[in-house]
């Protein structure tokens, strides 16, 4: 059992009186306010909220309290289990859950719109990480069904790539990781392993 706990490191005043104190960690566990200690996955928005994915449901915290997002609200995600957190360029929060598809953040409302196999064309398929494009389209890398290109916006799939016979087709359906670089380019990693890129 892996076992994450949240640091915060305050370094005051210049890098050289930085290196000649120590830092200063603050530790967040379930006593202080975490759902559980097994945590999947941070990141933070353009407020400076930080975003917490656990298997016990996803948490918000300010710099002072946790809020938990949980399942029985009918605000919360449509999942407990969160597995990853994106925040992107077009400044929108996406949940991977394990095993009910995505949740996208609504911050106006403080509520959560989902996307799976029952109201989108997205297959019960364990997605694995996401990158939303300048177009606000997402790339969804998935456990065993390749890699998808979604739009949210129009509800349909535009691309599946699938392992191909073709030169430039992808060489596995299982992928573990998505990157994306400056030149527009989304580096894939997959479970065999070997590392491709999407132009």
């Amino acid at each position: 059992m892996r076992i994450l706990i949240l640091f915060s490191i305050w370094l005051i005043g210049n890098p050289l009186f930085a290196m000649e104190n120590p830092p200063i960690f603050d530790s967040y566990r379930a006593e202080q306010g975490l759902s559980m200690n097994i945590v999947n996955d941070i990141v933070t928005d353009d407020r400076g909220f930080l975003w917490i994915a656990t298997q016990a449901g996803l948490l918000r915290y300010d710099g002072k309290n946790f809020k938990v997002y949980k399942v029985d609200q009918n605000k919360g995600p449509t999942e407990k289990h969160i597995k990853k957190l994106f925040f992107g360029k077009k400044k929108q929060l996406w949940l991977l859950t394990k095993s009910d598809g995505l949740n996208l953040y609504k911050p106006k409302s403080d509520s959560f719109t989902s996307f799976n196999e029952s109201n989108s064309p997205l297959s019960n398929t364990e997605i694995i990480d996401i990158y939303q494009d300048d177009d606000s389209n997402l790339w969804l890398a998935t456990q065993n069904n390749g890699l998808i290109h979604y739009s949210p916006n129009e509800n349909k799939i535009m691309n599946h790539f699938l392992p191909s016979s073709k030169d430039k087709g992808i060489i596995s359906n299982k992928l573990t990781l998505l990157l994306a670089d400056q030149l527009d380019r989304i580096w894939i990693v997959i479970v065999d392993p070997e590392i491709e890129t999407v132009s």
